[in-house]
């Protein structure tokens, strides 16, 4: 069970040593347009952010059950990746954070899709409050 967390670990960690070690010693300048090492890092994070939630959106959607994750948790999400989304285009409106829009679009689309399979599949039909 531990095991495929410690390979995909194991697989981050050697691409990281890789980035600090190909950009690390000649970080590119800024004004060539050329991606810097920290705008790597960021794409990276990212991607991995974004990714992240795709096991639990293919469990919900193989299990057809959401009961134990929280809405209000998905709703806060959903809503504060909205409020970076719009930082996002601004930043890209003035020349820079492309990487950061692209990533944070991919995660606003995943959580947006997590927010609608708790509402489809979150409730369980059985359960009725008092």
């Amino acid at each position: 069970m531990l095991r495929q967390p410690l390979i995909f670990l194991g697989i981050f960690i050697v691409c990281l040593i890789f980035i600090v070690y190909h950009y690390g010693v000649n970080i590119k300048n800024y004004d060539n347009g050329e991606i810097m090492f920290f705008d790597f890092l960021q794409l990276l994070g990212g991607i991995m952010l974004s990714v992240g939630q795709i096991p639990q959106i293919m469990q919900i959607m193989r299990t057809k059950s959401a009961k134990d994750l929280n809405l209000k948790t998905y709703v806060m999400m959903v809503t504060g990746i909205s409020l970076m989304e719009a930082y996002a285009i601004n930043l890209v409106m003035h020349g820079a954070g492309g990487a950061f829009l692209v990533t944070n679009t991919i995660s606003l689309i995943a959580s947006s899709i997590m927010l609608f399979l708790i509402l489809k599949y979150g409730r369980n039909k059985d359960f009725v409050e008092k």
